[in-house]
């Protein structure tokens, strides 16, 4: 979402929102839904390989924000400020002022 101060009523400039499951291995609940055969005595967990759904949301955030900018007619220069939504506790792993700052590539 790319949101900028003015004097007009506007609203959003451009926004993305999408779901990727072409790596559903990676973060999974194996055994539930249609999957697998009834059990009433089946009990199912989550499934994750962290680092790679970490990587993955990373690499798709910088696409995804990269086509915003475009739809909004913006350059990387023009954003000040970046703030993604902490996804996981992963994130809270990071350096100190990592999720509010300038992406890798972005000046």
């Amino acid at each position: 979402m790319v949101v900028e101060a003015g004097d007009e009523e506007a609203g959003l400039l451009a926004f993305e929102l999408g779901a990727d499951g072409s790596a559903a291995e990676i973060l999974c609940v194996p055994n539930s839904g249609t999957e697998g055969e009834p059990s009433a005595g089946r009990r199912s967990r989550v499934v994750m390989d962290g680092p790679a759904v970490f990587r993955r949301a990373v690499e798709a955030m910088g696409d995804a924000s990269t086509r915003v900018l475009q739809r909004a007619g913006l350059a990387p220069g023009d954003v000040d400020l970046l703030i993604p939504i902490r996804p996981t506790c992963a994130s809270s792993r990071l350096p100190p002022g990592a999720w509010a700052s300038t992406p890798p590539g972005y000046s």
